[in-house]
């Protein structure tokens, strides 16, 4: 059994490894925007003077799904869930997005569309 649980963490922590996301991800009321490239997530918001940095201590594919189709991005302070969906829509123009994405910033929680870079 201890063999089996310790391939099952081996095989896991490959891939989280190799599974890395460059992604842009916007929403609407209130107007917020997340790209995440290498470790680095920077949020961003009209209410903000300069975009936060943060550096990106997770990443977690969802278990069971090959590709960019669900993963959990953990930094400090928030959390960024994205789900591939290619009906997610900003509700405000045509555009077309790959990806739902909920982020969780110091307990509020967002909703909103990304693409990949």
């Amino acid at each position: 059994m201890k063999k089996i649980i310790m391939f099952a963490l081996a095989a896991l922590s490959v891939s989280q490894a190799a599974f890395a996301i460059d992604m842009q991800c916007a929403g609407t009321e209130p107007f917020w925007g997340v790209s995440v490239s290498g470790t680095t997530l920077t949020y961003s918001s009209p209410e903000m003077e300069n975009a936060a940095k943060l550096k990106i201590k997770s990443t977690r594919q969802a278990a069971g799904m090959a590709g960019n189709v669900a993963a959990v991005i953990k930094t400090k302070y928030s959390t960024l869930t994205i789900v591939a969906g290619a009906d997610c829509s900003d509700g405000m123009s045509e555009d077309t997005y790959t990806h739902h994405a909920v982020y969780d910033v110091n307990g509020t929680v967002l909703y909103g569309c990304c693409n990949l870079k």
